[in-house]
């Protein structure tokens, strides 16, 4: 019998825009985190082990920029965009997978000013 693929969460990738910059922003970042594609005024970058659950790493993402020095914080809140991407990778089963996300995981996006987005990626057909 072939094993059907499980739906799963993959990770929360953090993404940047700044239209004056945020390689300075990412470095005060990095230490903690993965760069998954940097230019000079967009980034994307994720925690560097796999956080257990959708709402850790939600948690872990906001905790990391509300500990930022204040020159990074400052830089942080003059991002364009700054937005928590959840991947969620389909699978055949379960029928349904539920990420949840707790009121103080939400609190926190909004302390942060930060939006968030779920990307489903499609079932692999292999």
């Amino acid at each position: 019998m072939i094993e059907r693929e499980a739906t799963q969460f993959l990770n929360v990738d953090l993404d940047l825009s700044c239209s004056s910059g945020v390689r300075a922003l990412v470095q005060a970042l990095e230490p903690s985190t993965t760069i998954m594609r940097l230019t000079d005024t967009e980034a994307t970058l994720e925690h560097k082990e796999q956080p257990p659950s959708v709402d850790e790493a939600l948690l872990w993402l906001a905790q990391l920029v509300e500990g930022l020095p204040p020159e990074a914080r400052a830089l942080w809140d003059s991002c364009d965009t700054r937005t928590m991407n959840v991947g969620i990778q389909a699978g055949e089963q379960p029928h349904q997978e539920l990420f949840p996300v707790s009121l103080a995981a939400m609190a926190a996006l909004l302390r942060v000013k930060a939006n968030l987005l779920v990307t489903v990626y499609a079932v692999n057909r292999r």
